[in-house]
């Protein structure tokens, strides 16, 4: 007879495992098995449950017709339902299958792995079990490197983008400190020269009143170097202002708004940076 996909108990009060779908997992035997044979094993196994729990045994036997209907995922919850509340590991089997089908590849090797560690007695097609248990968990380790690598690519793909939004020309205002402030000076130092310049000139008509030519009196000697005092500094106050300003303005001219572009990047020898203004 076939070894079914679904295992037969083994032990009198177990639970027995669906059997359909037994020429997926296990290897047939010379004579062949029909399908009516299956379904003898099947009910073989529910009526192993007469020692465990009414509603185990009726989920058990609910679950058993929704697998062969092909309704996997009711099945798997009646099945799961009655493993909670019988704690049998052959319920696992079924388990696993409902999974399988259902393409939960992570909760069915959870449940074979499970099986295969807690089942009791010796498992007839156990080496072909573990070969499909390993070979899920190197499907499972595929998927998850195909998923690391897609995310990667987009993590690469997210951090080009922004290093090429980063490296983009962008306009930069200058700083209008340096040539505001050399303005600003210039201009205090014209006006004060101005002002001083102004009362130079008044005390300038008054001495030519007191003097003739070079000529003045003792008593005014001291507005006479009051006024030559008077003369250098407006002089200095009006030529270094006026320079200031010239060269604040230039300043100002020259330094307007610039763009720029700069580019950070990592090559075989180190970091390097480069830049365009």
């Amino acid at each position: 007879m076939d070894w079914v996909r679904v295992m037969a108990l083994v032990a009198a009060g177990a639970l027995g495992p669906v059997g359909a779908s037994a020429q997926d997992d296990g290897a047939t035997e010379s004579g062949g098995a029909t399908e009516s044979s299956e379904a003898t094993e099947s009910g073989e196994s529910s009526g192993a449950m007469d020692a465990a729990e009414p509603e185990a045994r009726t989920r058990f036997e609910l679950a058993t017709q929704l697998y062969h209907q092909g309704r996997a995922e009711e099945a798997l919850v009646e099945f799961q339902r009655a493993h909670e509340l019988t704690q049998r590991p052959e319920l696992l089997y079924n388990i696993y299958l409902c999974h399988r089908d259902l393409g939960n590849l992570r909760p069915a090797v959870e449940a074979l792995s499970g099986y295969l560690a807690t089942a009791e007695g010796e498992i007839a097609n156990r080496g072909l079990l573990e070969r499909r248990l390993a070979s899920m968990r190197e499907q499972i380790a595929a998927e998850e490197a195909s998923a690391r690598a897609e995310t990667e690519a987009r993590e690469a793909a997210a951090a080009a983008e922004d290093r090429a939004r980063r490296m983009q020309t962008r306009t930069v205002q200058p700083n209008r400190t340096g040539p505001g402030l050399l303005l600003a000076v210039g201009g205090a130092s014209v006006l004060a020269g101005v002002g001083l310049g102004i009362s130079t000139l008044f005390l300038h008509d008054e001495l030519e009143q007191e003097c003739y030519g070079s000529f003045c009196p003792l008593w005014k000697q001291d507005e006479v170097d009051q006024l030559r005092r008077r003369s250098l500094a407006f002089d200095v106050l009006v030529v270094a202002g006026g320079l200031m300003l010239v060269s604040g303005l230039i300043w100002w001219l020259v330094d307007g708004p610039r763009e720029v572009r700069v580019e950070v990047g990592l090559g075989p020898t180190g970091a390097n940076l480069r830049g365009t203004f």
